[in-house]
């Protein structure tokens, strides 16, 4: 019998693919192993927001959607559920040992340049031990950099390397920057620490424990510490000792501050000492912005900007519109991506057909960084790029 279920998260823990019901967000993914539980039950209308939606048959996952309205919605950045969720279609295929997720974009069509197929393999105990990625051709890709886990299940926690396409280890993320590394979970499967280790998961003196607070399934705090001495450090990617997390009524990520050592505010490695969102009621996200010590925007030298809007069309299905602004909310150009702003052109199927890229005073821009175009299709179905 099948059943069509739908959630507002998916939840990946160290055993099996399950849905978790009705939580919306997540603010970042250390690893596929896990994957950040949203916290509080939506209240609002299902057909009015977006939506992911499971199928299941005889209690397996069959496939994992991303909807709004019943539409299949394109998936531009993930802000609402895991990292590993990449694709607004997500098909399931079920072995003893193997569990293979075909991936789709919106139109049906393989998700590019993210991985067309994950393959998890298990062991006898069908504990999850091992993933990898492959193109729409079966061959070998790479996702953030990653090409396969290992996972091995040690008596102090569960032992995590990665792997480049040419077998090199890489680190776990931007966030966490180690590669051997041992997780812990608590007995609700929520992560609840990472500790760095040498290779072979081989524990070091030097080593970094990252520790992690959750508070109504969400993760609320972290921070890093020194293993041997207990001291705070500030050994991670964005060099800082702890952050924390904000969330609404809804579940979702609304704020993001950074600290040092002595638990004050600090600028992270990233030229910015946190960040702010906003969302419109349908679940997409309209701005982000950077703030300092005092929770207020600013503008963040390092990158030359303060942050970015959103516009969308008024079913929610499509992102119209980009611009990087300053800290009164204005266009601003950004010099490292050579324009200000971006508006995005659709068919009638609602296929992307064209992005015009604009500077701060709205003037189109034909550059080499930022080359504004539309493609055409002539009769017989030739697709032509026309530069603007």
């Amino acid at each position: 019998m099948k059943k069509h279920i739908l959630f507002l998260f998916i939840l990946l823990n160290s055993l099996l693919l399950i849905g978790q019901e009705c939580y919306r967000t997540i603010p970042f993914s250390h690893t596929p192993l896990y994957s950040f539980q949203g916290g509080l039950q939506h209240m609002g209308k299902k057909d009015s927001v977006v939506l992911y939606c499971f199928d299941y048959e005889n209690d397996a996952l069959q496939s994992v959607t991303y909807q709004i309205n019943g539409k299949i919605k394109p998936l531009y950045e993930n802000y609402t559920c895991s990292d590993f969720i990449w694709a607004p279609i997500n098909l399931f295929e079920h072995r003893d040992f193997k569990i293979t997720i075909k991936h789709y974009n919106y139109l049906g069509l393989p998700p590019e340049p993210n991985p067309a197929s994950s393959v998890y393999t298990k062991d006898a105990e069908g504990r999850i031990v091992g993933l990898k990625f492959f193109d729409h051709s079966g061959k070998p890709t790479e996702f953030r950099g990653i090409h396969a886990y290992k996972w091995s299940y040690l008596k102090n926690g569960i032992g995590e390397i990665r792997y480049s396409k040419d077998q090199k280890v890489v680190p776990m993320n931007n966030w966490f920057s180690y590669t051997w590394a041992i997780l812990n979970f608590d007995s609700n499967n929520i992560l609840k620490s990472i500790l760095s280790t040498g290779p072979n998961w081989e524990l070091q003196k030097d080593a970094v424990q990252i520790d992690l607070i959750s508070d109504k399934k969400e993760i609320v705090h972290w921070f890093a510490t020194n293993a041997s001495s207990g001291d705070k450090i500030n050994a991670t990617g964005p060099k800082i000792a702890e952050a924390c997390h904000d969330f609404n009524e809804n579940g979702y990520l609304i704020r993001t501050r950074f600290y040092d050592v002595d638990g004050n505010r600090t600028k992270a490695a990233w030229g910015h000492k946190g960040f702010e969102r906003t969302y419109n009621p349908q679940g997409n996200r309209l701005s982000y912005h950077f703030i300092n010590e005092k929770d207020k925007i600013e503008l963040s030298e390092d990158r030359g900007y303060s942050g970015q809007k959103f516009m969308w069309d008024k079913e929610g299905m499509f992102r119209l519109r980009t611009h990087y602004m300053n800290e009164k909310g204005e266009p601003i150009y950004r010099q490292s991506r050579g324009y200000a702003s971006i508006q995005y052109l659709y068919d009638h199927k609602g296929k992307k057909i064209g992005e015009i890229y604009k500077d701060e005073k709205e003037q189109l821009l034909r550059t080499e960084k930022a080359q504004s175009f539309i493609l055409l299709e002539d009769i017989n179905g030739k697709v032509d790029r026309v530069n603007l």
